[in-house]
């Protein structure tokens, strides 16, 4: 008995992605009596990343299947226009509910993956003979490869992404990160990136949330091992056997990642980030499109394999029989989009391919050759409008809001390496974020501050952060006290010659902090763009000054004074000294144990470890300024290693924070050169020292 004479036609599906999903569930819609069969090689859902989804596409697709009072589509479309943000696993779980309770077939599993030497035996069954194929299996399809012309998948190169994706976990849904955070980042790394936070799950207390980030061919193939089914996890605890570790991510895009993780772990508003979700992984964003969408017949060079097969084995009689069967490709396998791009258009394409079939699918689908005219009716509008307008999509998103935006990080960038020297020095975030989690692991429930010791976070040049008001009073005083310092090195005699650069920098940032705070109604934003522009107008106007008078004055002060030591800086000597006061007071406090014996908390670690870090971190920058020091070399690198290495191990740790600290005091025999440097010693108790 033939398995198609009480049905309205037989459909193999291949792949159970959103699409493949929304596809066979609205088949089923247009037409309840044709049975459909769906293939998929992994029995649990893969990608758990939040994708961005216009909801007209949905409302589209329900109003085709006639399904607009359906309450659970209804339902997410309501909530798609009030968030579009929303979990692959959602969308899957919904169609796959929907399509289950239609009728649909599933066979999920290793053993039903369709490749070369299992798609004759899959697609074409003596109890189930296909009136129809839909390849929904992705940009790599196996339906393209296998019953397609070999060299079907064009592909348009654009851009390579890098994915940070986690959940924070907490009792309210997380809010987006601070932007301007997030612009300084990019600014300072000539990169651009964007993050997208997903749907508060109640259930699990927790919000999905995504960093995206643009990243160089290069550093995409020295990552490309890190895809979204194997990818990085830079903090998990659990033992996982993989090849990838933060050694292997390039030194600038580390370099952001830290900036901005360090940066999310401070507006973290009460909850915490969940160290086990944390993971790397990268992708090409491209635009790929397939020659042919339809083909009611095998490609030539199947042609020839099937001609090569014994037709009196069953294997040779399914591959005659299958050459005739009308087949299709959806999704990312007819066109894969890049930035959230191919969801929405995969969800646009399915509206249009169900209402292009819609009569057929009614009608039935036993006559072949009214499938291939209907089918080749869709891969006309498919081809000759849809995917060239979405391929054109993709390329203005990339030239405009990529690559412009890159370009202007990128002399950002440049104006800031010539005004201070340098690029981004982020000091050791690694640790300082492993420490975050370890506590946060033991409860400590304190706000996470990358240097707890400063009185505010350090400042960088052109900061679209918070700047402390007297942050910018500190630096107009200092733009006239320096008359008379010594320089510490030669570099300070050419940044003197750069100050209307940095002024320049200044006086634009107020200007756009003043307009932003009057546009938003801050006016703690306003207050810091009104001094960060005075600032910035003083620096432009005091030029002549700081090109004639300034070079005279501080050379006759350095004549006289001689060239200051790095132990000798302000900054330095006030860190060293809070370090100091910081051990003496947990020996005061533990006054009943032996010294070797004072066990430190978790916060204590970490707090000496900021410290220690933020020294390492000044006396990097003014080794590399050219600043001299009584230090050895490699006296420096080495013992601060040692209190990295020891922070496991509470009783060596003091002794190595305690030697490294002492590598910076001077000498009885030094005389202090640097007297207009002085500041008032701290107190006894432990207090907040203020940045340099």
């Amino acid at each position: 008995m033939d398995p198609r004479a009480k049905s309205a036609g037989n459909v193999v599906m291949v792949g159970a992605g959103p699409i493949g999903l929304a596809h066979a569930w609205g088949i089923k819609q247009l037409n309840p009596a044709i049975q459909i069969r769906v293939f998929e090689k992994y029995e649990t859902y893969q990608r758990d990343h939040t994708l961005r989804m216009e909801p007209e596409h949905l409302a589209e697709l329900m109003r085709v299947t006639d399904t607009q009072q359906d309450k659970e589509l209804s339902a997410l479309l309501k909530k798609l226009r009030t968030n579009k943000n929303i979990l692959t696993t959602e969308l899957e779980r919904i169609f796959k509910k929907k399509a289950e309770e239609s009728g649909v077939q599933f066979h999920c599993g290793p053993e039903y993956e369709i490749k070369e030497d299992t798609y004759l035996r899959h697609l074409y069954s003596s109890n189930f003979l296909p009136d129809l194929i839909i390849g929904a299996d992705g940009t790599h399809s196996a339906v393209s490869r296998c019953l397609f012309s070999p060299d079907n998948q064009v592909k348009h190169e654009f851009d390579y992404v890098l994915q940070l994706r986690y959940t924070m976990q907490g009792d309210h849904k997380a809010i987006k990160t601070s932007f301007s955070g997030l612009l300084d980042g990019m600014a300072r790394h000539g990169m651009v990136a964007s993050e997208h936070v997903g749907r508060f799950n109640e259930e699990k207390q927790s919000t999905p949330i995504g960093m995206s980030l643009m990243i160089s061919r290069k550093h995409y193939y020295a990552l490309q091992k890190a895809t979204s089914k194997n990818s990085l996890r830079p903090f998990a605890t659990e033992e996982r056997h993989s090849e990838l570790d933060m050694s292997q991510v390039p030194t600038e895009v580390k370099s952001f990642i830290n900036h901005y993780l360090s940066l999310r772990i401070r507006n973290s508003h009460g909850l915490r980030i969940e160290r086990e979700t944390l993971r790397i992984s990268v992708n090409e964003a491209p635009a790929t499109h397939a020659k042919e969408v339809v083909r009611p017949a095998l490609t030539s060079a199947s042609a020839v394999a099937v001609a090569q097969v014994d037709d009196s084995t069953e294997e040779g009689l399914r591959a005659l029989k299958l050459a005739h069967i009308p087949r299709v490709l959806v999704g990312d396998a007819a066109l894969g989009l890049s930035y959230f791009k191919g969801l929405n258009a995969g969800y646009e394409a399915t509206a249009k391919f169900l209402s292009t079939l819609a009569p057929l699918l009614k009608k039935g689908l036993n006559n072949h050759q009214e499938t291939t005219t209907a089918l080749h009716d869709y891969q006309k509008w498919f081809l000759n409008e849809f995917a060239l307008k979405k391929v054109e999509e993709v390329a203005r998103h990339s030239k405009w809001q990529i690559k412009s935006v890159e370009h202007a990080a990128e002399m950002v960038l440049k104006l800031t390496n010539v005004s201070i020297g340098g690029g981004p020095y982020d000091g050791d975030y690694d640790t300082l974020i492993e420490n975050y989690f370890s506590m946060r692991i033991e409860g400590h429930e304190r706000g996470w501050r990358l240097y707890p010791h400063r009185a505010y976070d350090r400042v960088k040049l052109g900061q679209f952060e918070n700047v402390p008001i007297r942050h910018s009073l500190m630096k107009i005083k200092k733009l006239f006290v320096d008359y008379f310092k010594p320089y510490k090195s030669n570099f300070q005699i050419k940044q003197d010659f750069k100050q209307p650069l940095v002024g320049l920098n200044n006086f634009f940032v107020g200007a756009f902090k003043i307009i932003a705070g009057l546009i938003i109604f801050d006016g703690e934003y306003f207050g810091e763009g009104i001094f960060i522009f005075l600032r910035g107008t003083l620096e432009i106007g005091t030029t002549p000054l700081a090109w004639l008078l300034k070079p005279l004055t501080r050379s006759i002060a350095t004549f006289l004074y001689g060239w200051p030591k790095i132990e000798e800086n302000a900054g330095i000597k006030r860190i060293v000294e809070y370090g100091t006061h910081y051990l003496h007071n947990i020996e005061e406090e533990s006054s009943g144990e032996e010294k070797d014996e004072i066990m430190l908390s978790t916060q204590q670690i970490t707090d000496l470890f900021a410290v220690c870090n933020d020294l390492h971190r000044k006396f990097g920058k003014s080794t590399r300024r050219g600043q001299q020091s009584d230090i050895r070399g490699m006296t420096e690198p080495d013992a601060f290693f040692q209190v990295k290495q020891s922070m496991q191990e509470p009783a060596e740790y003091k002794k190595h924070v305690a030697d490294y600290l002492s590598l910076f005091l001077i000498k009885p025999t030094e005389t202090s050169t640097a007297l207009s440097q002085e500041t008032p010693p701290l107190a006894s108790s432990v207090s907040l020292v203020g940045p340099p």
